[in-house]
């Protein structure tokens, strides 16, 4: 397979990740899971078509096991820190991910916006992350406030990412089309 082939197969399964974050399923018990599974098996998938070595892995496996501590043990202590360590880790994978769609555009000379979404991704990840740390010391309205603005605040930003993943690979789709004319 060709490098592009492989770069627009690995645009299409981290599409794929970042469509199944939009998926909220906390609505049933144990869905939380589900979703992580599918979204790291989306992610694994994705770089199967890279050839270089990441620690997205070693995060993946990280997030994971918080997940699983955070749905079995209930402790409000540790699910308000397993939701800010997990979406910190995250923001590790999607910062990792961000190098490899840097390379991509390096690569076929794209005039991207790769940098810029990143950074407004990573500010506003920060930001939600700050603010669910402040979780265990406010009143019961103020953490679904807070929870349900940095959820609002998350679906934007991964909306924005995955219509820039898609772009990306529309553009690298189109870029690996050779044309070869015969001679008379």
């Amino acid at each position: 397979m060709s490098e592009s082939k492989q770069q627009v197969k690995f645009l299409q399964w981290f599409a794929v990740a970042l469509f199944f974050q939009f998926i909220y399923l906390n609505v049933f018990k144990y869905a939380n899971l589900l979703q992580d599974i599918l979204v790291y098996g989306a992610y694994l998938k994705s770089l199967s078509f890279y050839k270089a070595k990441t620690p997205i892995s070693k995060y993946m496996a990280c997030a994971m096991i918080l997940a699983l501590m955070s749905t079995f043990f209930s402790s409000h202590l540790l699910f308000y820190w397993s939701t800010v360590l997990i979406q910190g880790i995250k923001l590790l994978i999607i910062m990792e991910f961000g190098k490899i769609l840097l390379s991509i555009e390096q690569k076929h000379d794209i005039q991207g916006s790769t940098t810029r979404v990143m950074k407004k991704y990573i500010a506003i990840t920060f930001a939600v992350i700050i603010s669910w740390t402040l979780l265990m010391n406010v009143t019961n309205d103020w953490q679904m406030g807070l929870l349900f603005l940095g959820a609002l605040l998350l679906l934007a930003v991964n909306i924005r990412l995955f219509l820039h993943v898609l772009a990306l690979r529309k553009h690298v789709k189109n870029k690996s089309f050779v044309v070869t004319y015969l001679q008379k």
